[in-house]
């Protein structure tokens, strides 16, 4: 059942109200809090490109509550986005693509933003757990049918065994103007987030975005020093084609004809030149820096980069592989750039379906194969492994912790 939440109090504080601009048109949507400056919300909400791009003028109040004269608006920040989450522009997000190592449609709804004050410190923040697998859960939203006023409604989520999408099921109320924000739960320990309001559909999940998110906020940790950010960045940072064909290779998918050229195509068809590539890219290199395990690299390969779960076909011998592999002395990314280039092979990817449940590697590695089918549409109504901890502004941090655009 929906009713007005309490915007005064925790986690309702830690979530954010949003008004993007577009010359004379002014849409609205929410986000939350997930640490000190970051706040999460929907792509779609601070990206048309119907509209031009980028909003004009964007800014952000945490606690919200329409009409009140003591709301208080932020709009000193940088911001990351995804454009691709509709690439025709004709307002449908699709679901997602039914394949597990890419990203399609609301699967792409994700957008961080950088505030250059430390507002959490103030109202809170959620929590967050990416590997979230579906119950029982909560929405919190300014949805335009309630006035814009902050809403809660509770229910229950289930994740996609490929997508990387929450269904909500038929206990939820969903309205523009919820997009943005959190799908999260409570079960005593602290709120966590689990996914972002895309569409009237699904929730975007932190599966897929949570290893991006957290290296940005801890880079962004650099806009409260002194309030400013180097000279060169951006107040908006796209991930553009280049960013995404590299991205989108890392997952197993290959870039189009119009961006490969752009990541020279070429590099990528031997294991020298895509190992070449993910070394010098500094997300790639930033995902394993900080690993002093075999173990811990190898999980980010398999698990983060594969997609492979302890319950998949092909795990314990990729597992077996890579850990071989290290153990010989082989770089992390000439290894992932054996993972990459089997992963781009379509053939050898659609015998795995036609012939057997899983595939194998030049070196006898059993890796499991995503089917490769289009997702449903949802219409998008335009019309106005870890868990990481939540924190209370009233007490310490909290142990292990609207549907669409309106």
């Amino acid at each position: 059942m929906t009713y007005q939440a309490d915007d005064d109090q925790y986690p309702a504080r830690a979530v954010v109200f949003i008004e993007s601009t577009w010359g004379t048109q002014t849409f609205t949507g929410t986000g939350f809090l997930v640490g000190r400056n970051d706040i999460v919300t929907a792509s779609h909400v601070l990206y048309d490109q119907t509209l031009g791009g980028t909003p004009d003028y964007v800014r952000v109040a945490p606690s919200y509550e329409p009409g009140a004269p003591d709301n208080v608006f932020y709009d000193d920040f940088q911001y990351h986005y995804y454009p691709d989450f509709d690439p025709d522009g004709d307002g449908l997000l699709e679901t997602g693509d039914l394949r597990l190592n890419t990203l399609r449609g609301s699967e792409y709804d994700m957008a961080l933003i950088s505030l250059r004050e430390p507002v959490g410190d103030v109202y809170g923040w959620f929590g967050v757990d990416p590997g979230f697998s579906g119950g029982a859960v909560g929405l919190l939203g300014h949805p335009a049918l309630y006035g814009r006023a902050l809403m809660y409604d509770g229910g229950s989520v289930w994740h996609h065994s490929q997508d990387s999408v929450l269904y909500y099921n038929n206990d939820l109320e969903v309205n523009p103007g919820n997009s943005g924000g959190p799908v999260y739960y409570d079960y005593g320990d602290g709120p966590f987030a689990v996914g972002v309001v895309s569409t009237g559909l699904v929730a975007t999940s932190f599966r897929d975005h949570w290893w991006w998110i957290s290296d940005v906020m801890t880079e962004n940790d650099a806009l409260l020093a002194d309030g400013s950010a180097p000279d060169d960045d951006p107040p908006s940072d796209p991930f553009d084609s280049a960013d995404i064909a590299v991205f989108n290779l890392m997952l197993g998918r290959p870039p189009d004809d119009a961006i490969a050229a752009e990541v020279s195509a070429a590099a990528w068809s031997t294991v020298t030149g895509t190992a070449a590539v993910l070394s010098a890219w500094s997300e790639f290199q930033g995902q394993f820096s900080g690993l002093s395990t075999l173990g811990a690299k190898i999980d980010v390969i398999v698990v983060g980069h594969m997609g492979l779960s302890p319950q998949s076909a092909g795990y314990a011998g990729a597992v077996d592989y890579f850990e071989s592999s290290l153990t010989a002395g082989r770089s992390v990314p000439d290894v992932m750039a054996e993972a990459v280039l089997y992963l781009l092979d379509d053939a050898r990817r659609q015998d795995a379906y036609d012939g057997a449940a899983a595939t194998v590697l030049e070196s006898g590695a059993g890796l499991a194969a995503p089917l490769r089918l289009a997702g449903a549409d949802a219409i998008v109504d335009d019309g106005g492994v870890a868990v990481v901890g939540a924190r209370d502004p009233a007490g310490a941090a909290l142990e292990g912790a609207d549907a669409l655009f309106g």
